[in-house]
């Protein structure tokens, strides 16, 4: 099984002033993806048939998510098996046990705009060459699609 873990902000959306001062909520959340963006991550599903694991602080909110996902022609809801645990341990330690329980996960690849909890100076636990760093003023290009779709594709086992 194919495995994306996904970061929403910063990878479906795209990070500039203007958008944090129209989508930011008082309670300092953003609730908004782009569709374009959205579409890619479509493509990669279809082209790599992968299933998603939502790793972003999105996760605590799940059916608004879902809600946002299919305002923007999200065609996979059914290709988003969980989320990693929301807890006090970095994204990477999170998506590491993550793939600890689930052994069937012959490939991954982690979409992620600031990937320093990933795979950088706070936590090194998920491989470099498993990361995707998106530039969070853009979002999800073409060319992180074929950087994501030659990862997974390679079928690698993950590290442990």
């Amino acid at each position: 099984m194919n495995v994306i873990f996904l970061d929403i902000d910063g990878v479906l959306n795209i990070m500039s002033k203007s958008y944090i001062t129209t989508y930011f909520r008082p309670d300092g959340t953003v609730r908004y993806l782009e569709d374009h963006l959205v579409q890619r991550l479509n493509y990669l599903i279809e082209t790599t048939d992968s299933y998603v694991v939502i790793s972003s602080s999105w996760r605590s909110d799940m059916e608004d998510l879902l809600y946002q996902l299919n305002k923007t022609n999200f065609k996979h809801s059914d290709k988003i098996i969980g989320a990693t645990d929301y807890n006090e341990k970095y994204r990477g330690e999170q998506i590491q046990d993550y793939l600890d329980s689930k052994p069937d996960i012959e490939s991954y690849v982690v979409l992620e705009d600031e990937p320093c909890d990933v795979c950088g100076y706070k936590c090194d636990v998920v491989p470099e060459d498993k990361v995707v760093q998106v530039n969070m003023n853009n979002g999800l290009t073409h060319e992180d699609i074929e950087k994501a779709k030659s990862i997974l594709m390679n079928c690698e086992s993950k590290i442990l």
